[in-house]
């Protein structure tokens, strides 16, 4: 009943809070679950402690739901009292699953800013519920949605993702990176987009290619925007063991698509460690202090030496 839901959300908020570093308290709900467990719906792959209740509270939601539709509405409010990010991750999958018994009117809701669907670890969920109820939302959120995808990226925000990637800001870079962002969030409603704005997707997919798949969970998708690092290889091949170690511990990974994330920081980690992996095993145990993301970047290089 609601008591299992109520207690196995009580312990993943506690295991998440256990993962976090003194740094990511205050004021941050990115738990960063959605690397490891990419998709909701999918379910477990891995046997860590977080994961395996991820899904827990998950099978424990659908399962009282399904048994009395009338407790949608409770569930979703114990959710929704949580703080960390996979809680409204999982918000958004009984959403869609439930949408005849009360995820509909809760999809209106969150639509009305549509911002959701271009922060990293909602996207999946987000963009899965979109594709369900888009035909089925209200005249103004669906026109509100399109207006929004029409504008595309601001200018300056297309800038400083092209700084940060150390690209050149030319009007050529940044009109295709625009041109890439509408194309991507034009297809998550093809079949449902009215005929003008199917056309403008028409002749974007014609112009730079077939869409990438926004739903396709994070970790296994490629495209133009991969997961981004604060550092480059060669700048944690110049830093020593003990100064890779104390600059993961301080820093503090972005949430938005557009930001240095730990996934990305990871990945380029994992070729420092191959270079140095002696020096790097001598230390595993500096480890433990990290985000987990390091550990399985760590493992990942022990794994590519054997």
């Amino acid at each position: 009943g609601l008591d299992a839901v109520q207690l196995f959300a009580g312990l993943l908020d506690d295991a998440i809070r256990l993962l976090r570093k003194p740094s990511q308290e205050e004021g941050n709900t990115e738990d960063f679950l959605y690397i490891a467990h990419s998709a909701i719906e999918l379910g477990g792959g891995r046997d860590d402690t977080a994961g395996i209740l991820l899904y827990a509270v998950r099978d424990a939601a659908e399962q009282l739901i399904k048994s009395d539709p009338g407790q949608f509405t409770r569930v979703l409010e114990l959710l929704q009292q949580k703080r960390w990010s996979s809680f409204e991750r999982l918000r958004l999958h009984l959403c869609r699953v439930f949408l005849e018994w009360g995820g509909l009117e809760v999809a209106e809701q969150t639509f009305e800013n549509p911002e959701i669907l271009n922060r990293a670890s909602f996207q999946h969920e987000a963009v899965l519920l979109l594709k369900e109820a888009f035909s089925r939302l209200s005249a103004a959120t669906q026109q509100r949605l399109l207006e929004w995808i029409d504008r595309g990226w601001s200018e300056a925000s297309i800038r400083r993702w092209l700084e940060f990637c150390g690209q050149p800001v030319t009007d050529d870079a940044i009109g295709e990176l625009s041109d890439i962002w509408k194309r991507d969030h034009y297809a998550v409603l093809e079949g449902q987009l009215p005929e003008a704005y199917q056309q403008k997707l028409d002749e974007l997919v014609a112009k730079m290619g077939a869409a990438r798949k926004l739903e396709k969970p994070k970790g296994i998708s490629g495209g133009a925007f991969g997961a981004l690092s604060p550092k480059a290889p060669e700048e944690f091949d110049q830093m020593s063991v003990a100064e890779t170690f104390e600059f993961l511990a301080a820093w503090i990974p972005g949430i938005s698509l557009f930001e240095a994330t730990a996934e990305g920081a990871g990945q380029k980690l994992t070729a420092s460690v191959l270079g140095r992996l002696d020096e790097f095993v001598a230390a595993a145990g500096e480890f433990r202090r990290l985000d987990p993301t390091y550990v399985r970047s760590f493992f990942n290089a022990v794994t590519g030496a054997l």
